[in-house]
């Protein structure tokens, strides 16, 4: 009986190996994840592996916002041909991406994978809605948290310390600490991206007689109005008087500097009707603090 040579023999083992590595060629891209603003890198540990390497990476995604601009994978991705791009792109918030992946190895054997990455809507430091949160003693001060304008955007928020405030879980309460007392916010996105703490201190000036007495003293008239706000009895102020006014949730409406007088009358025509608080403050602190309602 005749043997085949050995050279063919090895010849035909090299082939058998090849194709059976040629059928392992796997893909991973990982699993789902949550991307909150930190550095992000998609892919597997490793991507991919078997087949017949070098491989080739082409990564995949579309989204199209509220504008009706569509981004590409190029646009989220700093390379879409690698085994672990980075995620590049910020603008897209609380949405659901699915990022898919061929991989290609040097027979044309390809494999496609696929993740979803939920890009969080990152939520902006803190701060007090004052600024400087000085109040005297018996006043209340809107707590609000800085950056942006989230009215549309629903966050849960959590304020800590509970402490003589009107609701711990809206975004803006009224804090009316009797002492000097430090809050901050926690604010949570729907995909659950947490803010970092950053302290806001409101500093309580306890009341002589004498400032008592002249809180008292000042005046909001008419209440409710329209077209103007009538303040007086300022003249025992010892420095420049200012003038803010805000919506009830702490959106800024209206700031002026009225400087030292005694009566002030405020034009209100431009602003829509509804609940505001009106602050009198110093270069110091706050004097007193006044609801107004704008009518029609």
């Amino acid at each position: 009986m005749k043997t085949l040579p050995l050279k063919i023999i090895v010849i035909i083992a090299l082939l058998f190996s090849v194709n059976s590595v040629n059928a392992q060629l796997t893909v991973d891209v990982g699993n789902d994840t949550i991307y909150c603003g930190d550095s992000l890198q998609i892919g597997g540990a490793p991507t991919a592996i078997g087949g017949t390497p070098p491989y080739t990476y082409v990564w995949e995604t579309s989204y199209t916002d509220t504008a009706g601009l569509t981004f590409t994978a190029s646009a989220l991705l700093d390379d879409t041909t690698v085994a672990n791009p980075l995620l590049i792109f910020l603008a897209v918030n609380d949405k659901s991406l699915t990022f898919k992946l061929t991989v290609t190895d040097t027979l044309n054997n390809a494999i496609i994978d696929s993740s979803k990455v939920i890009l969080g809507y990152y939520p902006f430091l803190n701060h007090l809605s004052h600024g400087v949160g000085y109040i005297n003693l018996g006043d209340s001060v809107l707590l609000e948290p800085g950056g942006l304008n989230w009215d549309f955007y629903p966050f849960n928020y959590q304020w800590f310390p509970n402490y003589n405030l009107s609701d711990s879980t809206l975004q803006n309460p009224w804090a009316k600490p009797d002492t000097t007392t430090q809050y901050y916010c926690i604010i949570t996105s729907v995909a659950g991206c947490q803010s970092p703490i950053q302290y806001s201190t409101v500093y309580v000036n306890p009341l002589s007689v004498d400032e008592n007495e002249l809180n008292k003293s000042i005046k909001f008239y008419p209440n409710p109005s329209s077209n103007h706000l009538i303040i007086e009895n300022l003249r025992k102020q010892k420095s420049n008087v200012v003038i803010e006014i805000r919506s009830i949730t702490g959106k800024f409406a209206l700031l002026k500097n009225v400087g030292l007088v005694d009566r002030v009358t405020i034009n209100t025509s431009q602003l829509p009707t509804g609940v505001y608080v009106v602050t009198v403050k110093d270069e110091q602190h706050v004097i007193v603090t006044k609801k107004w309602v704008k009518s029609e």
